[in-house]
């Protein structure tokens, strides 16, 4: 009975694991609000490689609502070889993204294509809170 019971328990644990493998992980922080009626400004960190390099990020048309948009942005390799190590890599820019989108759905890849977070965020209105990142910023973080 006892090797019943466990053959169970681990079964279980193997189905959850791969149903959380399936999952798209979430983006850590995402924000986005409106600097002006052109732009957005579009913040969040993911887990990333030491060796990946994030690319310019491509916008298109959300798929989630009407007023939305989708931003996309992939990752290069920049390294033959690299350790596992897991970073947390920070994006902060302000995009050309037009009012009246109110939506940003967010995808980022690794250099293979394979996708490692996703996620939607509501654009805040503006705000003296909502600004452009400087050089500053973005070297600090």
């Amino acid at each position: 009975m006892q090797r019943l019971t466990l053959h169970a328990i681990a079964t279980a644990l193997m189905i959850t694991g791969a149903v959380a493998q399936e999952a798209q992980p979430a983006l850590i922080d995402l924000a986005a609000c409106r600097i002006d009626a052109e732009q957005v400004r579009l913040s969040f960190k993911f887990e990333s490689s030491p060796c990946w390099d994030a690319t310019d990020p491509v916008i298109g048309e959300g798929t989630d609502a009407p007023a939305g948009a989708s931003v996309t942005i992939g990752t290069v390799s920049t390294a033959e070889i690299c350790t596992m190590n897991i970073v947390i890599a920070e994006f902060d820019e302000a995009l050309a993204i037009p009012a009246p989108t109110n939506a940003v759905e967010v995808s980022v890849s690794t250099p293979d294509g394979a996708v490692i977070g996703t996620g939607v965020a509501a654009v805040a209105e503006p705000s003296p809170e909502c600004t452009a990142p400087t050089a500053v910023a973005e070297a600090a973080n």
